[in-house]
């Protein structure tokens, strides 16, 4: 694993001697987390930026330093660096209070996110229906987040590499665990948690300023497991109101089921991916995707956590 960083001074440093490195990745989350720690050495200036890359310099993680914390102790000094992806400088921002009539994701972007070095891999130039609005104290990522949940349905995802995902991300990788088939990714540890009490049942939506909660969507899958847990959403205040209730279905559906793996080495370039397990029957139907990933580096030994939710669930 490499490590490169550059300073307030522009210098590129590279950091040996890594003790401890651990990257989180989230596709709930908008920006990764990456910390490391590194012995002691007092030419090291004030860090700006950070990249982690593999040995073959494929980049894993680029972004902007939160941190830098030197702790002298009894047996031995380290610097601790704490950094978050591209996303951070999207939070860490306020936007410019503004109204647009009819604005494009493509108007958007360039608003909101170009100047930040992030790109932007899914613009279509579609435009969001009416007027919208981004207010005083809004941030970059506010006003991004509240434009793709409205006109897509749900959040953006900013990748550790800095690319801007506006529907989501999207990652058409499929990864193949199992420790019976060669072709599979061996694991060390697998668990699985079916979580019920997350799943919405039903959502009443109303559709208009006149009317009341008079449109109910249910949960096929909801009803076939006898699970009862209802929610209200008052629809005029999003852009595609239905599509919002599915979405609040499908999304309690996924936060239901986990399977957790960890296995031996880095698998930190597949968040979003596919995953099938060809040695163990999941309990419940539906297809996985790693929604969340930890990658550690210590002493000198790589392992990777991977959570698998669910993805496509009927509503």
């Amino acid at each position: 694993m490499i490590l490169k960083a550059t300073d307030t001074k522009d210098n590129e440093i590279t950091l040996y001697n890594l003790m401890k490195v651990t990257l989180n990745q989230d596709v709930d989350v908008p920006a990764d987390e990456l910390v490391v720690v590194i012995p002691y050495y007092e030419q090291l200036g004030e860090l700006v930026t950070i990249e982690m890359l593999t040995d073959d310099n494929n980049l894993i993680f680029s972004g902007v330093v939160d941190e830098q914390l030197t702790v002298i102790k009894d047996d031995g000094c380290v610097i601790k660096i704490t950094a978050r992806s591209k996303a951070a400088l999207l939070l860490d921002n306020e936007a410019i209070p503004a109204n647009y009539r009819m604005p494009t994701d493509y108007l958007i972007c360039s608003k909101y996110v170009s100047s930040f070095n992030i790109d932007c891999a899914d613009i279509k130039g579609i435009s969001y229906r009416g007027d919208f609005t981004v207010s005083k104290g809004d941030t970059h990522w506010q006003a991004l987040n509240s434009f793709c949940k409205n006109l897509y349905g749900k959040s953006p995802k900013i990748t550790s590499k800095g690319v801007l995902y506006m529907g989501g991300l999207k990652n058409d990788e499929v990864m193949t665990f199992s420790n019976s088939d060669e072709n599979g990714r061996r694991y060390m540890y697998l668990s699985e948690n079916i979580k019920r009490c997350n799943i919405i049942s039903n959502v009443l939506v109303k559709t208009s300023q006149e009317g009341g909660y008079d449109v109910n969507v249910e949960s096929k899958e909801a009803k076939e497991r006898k699970i009862n847990s209802r929610r209200i959403v008052n629809g005029t205040l999003y852009n595609t109101p239905m599509s919002c209730a599915d979405r609040m279905i499908e999304r309690s559906i996924e936060d239901s089921y986990q399977i957790v793996l960890t296995c031996d080495g880095c698998l930190a370039d597949v968040l979003g991916a596919s995953a099938v397990i060809k040695d163990f029957a999941p309990k419940v139907n539906g297809s996985l995707y790693i929604s969340r990933i930890k990658y550690t580096l210590s002493a000198g030994k790589e392992a990777t956590l991977l959570v698998l939710s669910r993805k496509n669930s009927e509503v």
